[in-house]
């Protein structure tokens, strides 16, 4: 831009005056370089600085391109009349600027028409990456325009504020570029540094593989509640169970049924809470069980033990066949095998070759049957003591033992010695119970006005009716299954709904019971389980015949037998919601009073 003006007031366009502007560029940028003396100028064409103006100075302004590193610029007066006021060199610039997170550099601008748009690549400020892959080109213009817009965005792990981009708190996550906010970490997760992209889960936590990191952590669930079987047949068995009390957080919930026999193991999967296991085996003991899983347990696999539910069920017999002395019940429950062992009257179901029990006068050996030695009177005795139990229940063995003489001679004194001590037993207890009657006389009779629940338990008498049953049903079975006939309820009338104890030998059901003609009833069934033998059959009916012979409100009383449950019998009592007697007087140990006493009962203020 060139300012100047003149001394002579211009009347009239004749008096205008004008310079020649023109230019010399070079390419050294010491001014002693230059040879001045030899300076050639180049005269832009048509370029006159003219003063137009009648008073004060005329200001023009002319563009012009250099491509070299230096100029001269040089005005040719050709008039007198005329003073240069100002000159200013000047040239334009496209300007820094950071816009969208992207940085604009500085870019000296196009001179002019003939000189084209300057193209730039803008760059992202620190912690941004471009929004697309031609989102940074832009073009500078002459008069120092830019064109276009260059974009960029935050990255992972990272949030805008305001023009630079900074990491996300602990505690907080980012998994994607962008200008969005960072996150708070969803549920039983966690973030243990800045600038996290996810939140890592907690202890015991687990993601299913499919889920992002959006989706809150979740656990295994717990174990199901209340596995029972609620029907049996030959080759069926049904069972239920309820939904874990702790589901993980979860609703993909799944079970895994287990069923184990001696044979191999089968597993099922299920989302129900009941499953029907078919094509099971007759007379044969299956421990069944149940694991409840969900999408992350497969990342916990070490704990599916405590989340496993376990019970153990025995199909029923498809004979309901039973075995005399000296033979055992096959697997499939419809014949029997002989134990293969002298003197033997019972043996191991998987091992027929290892006698259990012998004839009388035997001893067991390394499971076979010897002479009983005259040195082991005591364990003759345990012997001989264990046929006579035996043959309540057994009938007699189809062989005749072969008995030397040398054993008779053995056996006879014994057998005198357990008449007499048998004998001595029974006028004890006529004694004891003569003395016991005598003595109820003299109880002070104010008890029975202080409290109307005590108890008086004569557990001689019911005993002695069993023993003197038992002495008729030495010699055949028949009559101890003949007391228990009016007893029998058939399965049919019984549903069984869940486990309420059991011990090594013998497991109790809470079930209903259905009579023709009769109200249902809640009742207790208590039968065996596992592998047992005939004399464990035969021990369950002598508990049917005590039972029976019990007639106090205060003693459980025997409601029936089922025999056709499966291979044992089941013993049908009242069903007491309040559970044992021992659990009830340790819970009101405080609150019970001895009324008083005597050698052969004793009364509690119940």
């Amino acid at each position: 831009m060139v300012s100047f003006s003149s001394n002579l007031v211009c009347s009239s366009q004749q008096c205008a005056q004008q310079q020649t502007f023109e230019v010399q560029t070079f390419e050294t940028n010491e001014l002693n370089d230059i040879n001045r003396g030899n300076i050639s100028y180049y005269s832009y064409a048509g370029v006159r600085l003219i003063h137009t103006a009648k008073e004060g100075a005329t200001t023009d302004s002319e563009s012009f391109a250099v491509s070299s590193s230096g100029l001269y610029l040089a005005i040719w007066d050709q008039g007198s009349c005329t003073v240069i006021n100002r000159i200013v060199v000047f040239y334009n610039v496209c300007p820094y600027q950071v816009l969208n997170k992207a940085i604009y550099p500085e870019t000296v601008a196009p001179q002019g028409g003939f000189d084209p748009d300057k193209n730039v690549n803008a760059t992202c400020i620190d912690n941004a990456s471009p929004t697309s892959s031609n989102s940074l080109s832009i073009s500078c213009r002459i008069l120092g325009l830019w064109i276009g817009s260059a974009s960029c965005q935050c990255n992972t792990g990272y949030e805008a504020n305001g023009t630079v981009c900074q990491a996300c708190q602990e505690g907080t996550y980012k998994p994607f570029t962008g200008d969005s906010e960072c996150n708070g970490c969803p549920d039983n997760s966690y973030s243990a540094s800045p600038g996290s992209v996810s939140c890592q889960c907690l202890s015991d936590y687990y993601r299913a593989p499919h889920e992002g990191v959006a989706v809150s952590c979740t656990a295994p669930p717990s174990s199901p509640q209340n596995l029972t079987n609620t029907s049996v047949t030959k080759t069926i068995i049904n069972i239920s169970w309820l939904e874990p009390a702790y589901t993980g957080g979860r609703i993909d919930l799944y079970y895994v049924i287990s069923i184990n026999s001696s044979i191999n193991v089968i597993e099922y999967s299920t989302g129900h809470t009941n499953y029907t296991l078919m094509g099971l085996t007759p007379f044969t003991t299956y421990e069944i069980q149940v694991i409840a899983r969900n999408g992350v347990s497969d990342q916990d696999n070490a704990n599916d033990s405590s989340r496993t539910v376990t019970i153990t069920v025995t199909t029923l017999n498809p004979c309901n066949e039973t075995c005399s002395s000296g033979f055992y019940l096959n697997p499939d429950g419809c014949t029997c095998g002989s134990c293969g062992v002298s003197n033997c009257l019972r043996c191991q179901l998987l091992n027929s070759s290892c006698c259990t029990q012998c004839q009388l006068g035997y001893e067991i050996n390394d499971c076979e049957c010897e002479a009983a030695s005259s040195s082991s009177s005591v364990d003759v005795y345990e012997s001989v003591s264990s046929s006579l139990d035996s043959s309540v229940t057994n009938p007699p063995s189809t062989e005749t033992p072969q008995l030397s003489s040398s054993t008779l001679t053995i056996v006879a004194p014994v057998v005198f010695v357990l008449i007499l001590c048998v004998c001595i037993i029974i006028v004890f207890v006529i004694v004891i119970i003569v003395r016991r009657n005598r003595k109820k006389k003299f109880v002070n009779l104010d008890l029975c006005h202080v409290d109307d629940f005590r108890i008086s338990l004569d557990l001689n008498s019911a005993y002695q009716k069993v023993h003197h049953q038992n002495e008729e049903t030495s010699t055949d079975d028949t009559v101890m299954k003949q007391k228990l006939i009016k007893y029998l309820i058939p399965s049919s009338q019984i549903d069984i709904q869940e486990t309420i104890g059991q011990g090594e030998f013998g497991i109790v059901y809470k079930a209903t019971m259905k009579a023709t003609n009769k109200s249902q009833q809640e009742i207790a069934l208590k039968t065996l389980k596992g592998t047992f033998s005939k004399s464990d059959v035969d021990c369950l009916l002598e508990e049917c015949l005590l039972m029976s012979n019990f007639d106090n409100p205060n003693v459980l009383s025997l409601i029936g037998v089922c025999a056709d449950l499966g291979s044992a019998p089941g013993i049908i009592m009242p069903y007491m919601s309040k559970g044992s007697l021992l659990s009830y007087l340790q819970k009101e140990k405080s609150h019970l009073i001895v009324g008083a006493t005597s050698e052969e009962s004793t009364v509690l203020n119940v």
